[in-house]
């Protein structure tokens, strides 16, 4: 069995590669200049052409052919396709279309209806349960379960990049930042929404800890995943405030184009 995904899951390729897993990179484009995520742009390049830009990148879906080429290497296996939310872009339908096209039966396709490490906590118990011999069927089942569990909470550090990516006015946002305002954000239905906003960092950071505990309850038996967009200082407050200790990753392009460097979240199962 062969478990793909797309680099939205925020997975650096070589833990990727490790667990026998496809990973199938976006592509991104500041202006003219193209760029492969995690293979042409690293993060940490990423974020810093981010800073410089005064118009957001755009992130081009991964098309039908792309899903196509990859299932022939694959000839004799089953698949399982976990991709980015539907609701946040096209490449489910085109992952859809491909299975079409390709006329197989043993190809299972899911709707993560999660980004980030959220679809990461996904492709991670996908690994775990092949690696457990679970069928593929089984699994395909379990993650379709799992899937309405799993809840991303963030902080944002800006509202810059809301502002330039037009989910807010730029009057709002310059009114924001004079007030050293933070929105929280989290994954809703296969979106990402505004959840709340406090004044300053550390009240945002309680307030996400409300969310995690309280509103959105975490099922501590259940694995977590932490985000940053590059602010490890705020990963280890944010450790602190909620008492577990996971690996943290760095937000990629799809993400961080609206979420901007700085901000600072989680991924977990709600009970």
């Amino acid at each position: 069995m062969k478990i793909i995904t797309d680099s939205t899951c925020d997975m650096p390729f070589n833990e990727a590669n490790a667990s026998g897993i496809e990973m199938i990179p976006m592509k991104l484009c500041f202006g003219e200049e193209e760029y492969v995520d995690k293979i042409t742009i690293t993060d940490e390049e990423f974020y810093k052409k981010l800073s410089e830009c005064k118009t957001p990148p755009k992130t081009t879906l991964i098309n039908s052919g792309q899903f196509l080429e990859v299932f022939d290497k694959y000839k004799d296996e089953e698949i399982l396709i976990l991709c980015i939310s539907s609701g946040l872009s096209g490449t489910y339908n085109c992952a859809r279309v491909a299975c079409e096209m390709s006329g197989r039966n043993d190809i299972y396709l899911i709707d993560s209806k999660s980004v980030t490490v959220g679809l990461m906590l996904l492709v991670n118990e996908a690994v775990k349960m092949r690696d457990e011999g679970k069928d593929i069927k089984e699994i395909y089942e379990t993650l379709l379960d799992f899937r309405e569990k799993v809840k991303i909470v963030a902080v944002l550090d800006t509202l810059k990049y809301l502002v330039l990516g037009g989910r807010i006015s730029g009057f709002a946002g310059h009114v924001g930042t004079l007030l050293n305002i933070k929105p929280l954000i989290c994954s809703e239905n296969g979106g990402i929404i505004n959840s709340g906003k406090a004044r300053g960092r550390a009240a945002a950071l309680e307030k996400l800890k409300q969310d995690v505990f309280e509103n959105f309850k975490m099922d501590p038996s259940k694995p977590i995943l932490y985000v940053h967009g590059g602010d490890i200082d705020a990963i280890a407050e944010l450790k602190k405030l909620v008492g577990r200790e996971a690996p943290a990753y760095t937000i990629g392009s799809v993400v961080g184009t609206h979420a901007g460097p700085g901000a600072v979240g989680l991924a977990y199962f709600m009970e």
